[in-house]
């Protein structure tokens, strides 16, 4: 045979096995692609499925959060209460300390004027008999007994 025939036959073999290859290369990426459309609707399919999974996850999220935002504003509101229970409580001891003084005062007031007082009151327990005061335990001028014609400060 010549060898031009054979030249042809090489090139029609190479021909052939080129198209078999590119036909085998195809249908791999054929196959590749499908298998990629495959997993791509799998994954979709299971991302819908989760999705009320999701959403129901979100709802309980949301509704704890509103919980504590709501525990949150009545704490707040307890301990703004709190603040002011315990301003209105100091002042109300601020005026309870003012009237004993005021009271306590008035006591003194009294017993200094009084020529029957034998000596300081005192309204709590005692331990044992109270002596009256004697004239060296006097140390002020307001601790004198007064005259009943000259009451104090006149």
């Amino acid at each position: 045979m010549d060898p031009i025939v054979w030249i042809v036959i090489g090139i029609i073999v190479l021909a052939v096995v080129a198209a078999v290859l590119i036909a085998a290369m195809r249908k791999r990426q054929e196959h590749r692609l499908h298998a990629s459309r495959v997993e791509a609707q799998e994954l979709r399919e299971g991302a819908a499925q989760r999705t009320g999974d999701v959403s129901d996850r979100e709802a309980r999220a949301a509704e704890v959060d509103a919980r504590a935002r709501k525990a949150r504003a009545e704490a707040e509101a307890q301990g703004a209460e709190a603040h002011q229970l315990e301003q209105t409580a100091q002042e109300r001891r601020t005026e309870a300390t003012k009237s004993r003084r005021d009271v306590d005062e008035q006591r003194r007031r009294a017993d200094e004027i009084d020529p029957d007082h034998a000596g300081p009151v005192d309204d709590g327990p005692t331990e044992g008999p109270v002596a009256p005061p004697t004239r060296a335990a006097r140390t002020s001028p307001e601790d004198e007994p007064h005259d009943r014609n000259h009451p104090p400060g006149r």
